[in-house]
């Protein structure tokens, strides 16, 4: 999903880029515009699938940020699991995860050259991530064995970003950027088994709380950005 969306950000940059007035400044966007649309993805592994962010621009070189990224899946499917010596067994399977994460940056921006411009970022941010996995194999029902496990993570702290943007128009820019996030949080795994034959019926439940201390990078990613 992070490469098609890539692609198309970028083809839909290059087509802006081919209409675009011969005269196209940074200086005419960042000077003019007091809001700004960005939307992007990341390339490779990174935080999340999607961003979004509205700037709220202060003066000709400075804004202040807030963005939204996220990262959602699901999978589920269902089959046949054979083991020599043993009765074929039904499973099914199930797994999702969400991944959010807020931040409110203040940026600012340093001219390159009359169309490149160096972007600084730097704020706070809140991250919620859950995820759940389910597994189950049946036999002649109610005879069964399931495993689950749910983890859910809250971390929170302080988000650096780095950057370029290429106006290509006096109202639209591709750039690139890259970050930095040291936060603090905890983390909550819960993992479950049930197991039953007739009318025998078994749960083994375990929950393990931790602190979460962590310096990791935000990955690059690709940005489409509007002024107004």
């Amino acid at each position: 999903m992070r490469i098609r969306t890539a692609v198309v950000l970028a083809a839909l940059g290059l087509a802006l880029a081919l209409i675009a007035p011969q005269v196209a400044a940074a200086d005419t966007a960042l000077g003019e515009s007091k809001w700004s649309l960005e939307i992007g993805t990341w390339l490779g592994s990174g935080s999340g699938d999607a961003a979004i962010a509205i700037r709220r621009h202060t003066g000709a070189n400075t804004a202040w940020r807030f963005g939204i990224e996220a990262d959602v899946s699901s999978l589920d499917g269902d089959g046949t699991r054979t083991e020599t010596g043993l009765a074929d067994q039904d499973a099914l399977y199930f797994s999702d995860h969400h991944d959010y994460v807020l931040s409110l940056q203040w940026m600012h921006f340093a001219a390159v050259r009359d169309n490149l411009t160096a972007t600084f970022g730097f704020g706070a941010f809140y991250s919620n991530y859950l995820s759940s996995y389910r597994q189950t194999y049946a036999v002649g029902q109610p005879s069964f064995y399931e495993y689950e496990d749910h983890d859910g993570q809250v971390t929170y702290g302080l988000d650096l970003g780095l950057g370029v943007e290429w106006f290509f128009s006096r109202r639209f820019s591709l750039g690139g950027q890259v970050g930095l996030r040291a936060g603090l949080g905890t983390d909550t795994a819960t993992t479950i088994y049930r197991e039953g034959t007739g009318a025998t019926y078994e749960i083994r439940e375990t929950t393990i709380e931790s602190d979460i201390t962590r310096v990791e990078t935000s990955g690059g990613k690709i940005l489409l950005s509007a002024y107004f």
